[in-house]
């Protein structure tokens, strides 16, 4: 993992950098909050998982602490854009505890504040959706990055953030069924819109 400066911010003062999402209700108690406390929302559009209209972006683990922990430049726009609400983060329990586990590796423990931050920023920023079912269109090659094309699908996501080559490969083909992968190098608001 690269990271794009030697000695980042602590965490602490990336999210005062940031903005906060205010928080949004619960979608009534079959999908009511999650055990960290994060409000879940219905199955079905992105315009379920945030009545409001924002479209919706599911980012990887990697965007994830590119933003919340390394900082990188090439997230900023996307992180800017979640913190204002133009954007919804969907993520579901089981990207939520990827991040809890590859934050908590040795490598990655000296950063920031620690996982409890990240997470925290996770609780703060992301919507919680129920797990996705398995999509049959687009099969990623890496059965662990399917989860992220999974809930893109579930939830009619218009991007799916990722620097990971296995799912940008699917760029072509997710096009055609309106989801737009790209790298957040390359992400725009106007992107597969």
């Amino acid at each position: 993992m690269e990271s794009a400066a030697a000695d980042p911010p602590p965490l602490s003062d990336i999210r005062a950098d940031i903005p906060s999402v205010p928080a949004r209700p619960a979608h009534g108690a079959a999908h009511g909050a999650t055990p960290g406390g994060t409000p879940g929302a219905a199955p079905g559009t992105a315009g379920d998982a945030n009545p409001g209209t924002a479209p919706g972006a599911v980012l990887d683990t990697n965007v994830v602490l590119d933003w919340l922990l390394f900082r990188d430049p090439a997230a900023m726009p996307l992180a800017h854009a979640i913190a204002a609400g133009q954007v919804v983060w969907l993520a579901c329990a089981h990207m939520r505890c990827e991040l809890e586990q590859v934050a908590g590796r040795p490598a990655l423990r000296h950063r920031g504040s620690g996982p409890a931050s990240l997470l925290a920023a996770f609780d703060r920023h992301a919507r919680l959706l129920p797990p996705p079912v398995a999509e049959p269109l687009l099969r990623c090659t890496d059965p662990d990055d399917q989860v992220f094309l999974d809930l893109s699908r579930a939830h009619h996501a218009r991007w799916l953030v990722t620097r990971d080559r296995a799912l940008l490969t699917l760029a072509r083909r997710a096009a055609q069924v309106g989801l737009a992968i790209v790298a957040p190098r390359l992400w725009r608001p106007a992107h597969g819109a």
